[in-house]
C-alpha cells in the first residue's frame, strides 16, 4: 500500500493540475438565468472546451495545453496559489509517473457571465488515480475563469480546484 505521504503529494500533484482523463458526466447547464449564453457562449460550449482540456492534461500533450492558458493565469489550490505559468503545469505533469492511470468524471458544468469575452464555469468532479489495489479517488469542484480569443475559442486566465477532503 502506497503510503500516506506519498498519496498525499500524489493528490495534491494532480489536483493542483486540476482535471484529466476521460471526462464525462451530466448535459452541460447553465447557472445563467435565461439557460443559455454566458459571454456569448453556451454552458456546453464551454463544457467542450473543459473536455478537451481534460483530455490534454490525459495525453500529456504540452502542445495542446500550451494554447489553452493565457500567458499569464493564476491557478488556485484549496485556497493557496499553485500556478502562475504553463509551464508550471507542464513540469508538475512531468513529475508523475508516465504509466499513472488518470481518470476524472466531472458533472454537470454550469457558466456565468464575467464580463465582456469571460466566463465563469464550474463543474463537480472525482478522479481516481491508479489502477487495482493502489489506486485511490478525491472530489471536489472545479472552477474556471475563461477568457474568449480575439481568434475564437477559449483560453484560460484563472481557475481553483477545491477537494472535499
Amino acid at each position: 500500500m502506497m503510503d500516506r505521504c506519498r498519496r498525499a503529494w500524489i493528490r495534491g500533484v494532480v489536483t493542483a493540475l486540476v482535471l484529466w482523463g476521460t471526462a464525462c458526466g451530466g448535459e452541460a447547464g447553465s447557472g445563467a438565468p435565461d439557460g443559455g449564453a454566458a459571454a456569448g457562449a453556451s454552458a456546453p460550449e464551454v463544457a467542450a472546451f473543459l473536455l478537451r482540456h481534460l483530455e490534454a492534461l490525459e495525453a500529456r500533450d504540452s502542445a495542446q495545453l500550451r494554447q489553452m492558458y493565457a500567458p499569464t493565469f493564476v491557478w488556485l489550490e484549496d485556497g493557496a496559489v499553485r500556478y502562475r505559468r504553463v509551464e508550471e503545469v507542464l513540469a508538475g505533469l512531468e513529475s508523475l509517473p508516465a504509466e499513472t492511470g488518470l481518470r476524472t468524471v466531472i458533472g454537470e458544468v454550469e457558466a456565468l457571465p464575467a464580463g465582456p469575452g469571460a466566463v465563469h464555469a464550474w463543474t463537480p468532479f472525482a478522479t481516481t488515480l491508479g489502477e487495482g489495489p493502489e489506486a485511490f479517488t478525491f472530489s471536489g469542484v472545479l472552477s474556471y475563469v475563461l477568457e474568449r480569443r480575439p481568434t475564437g475559442g477559449w483560453i484560460i486566465v484563472g481557475g481553483h480546484t477545491s477537494t472535499d477532503g
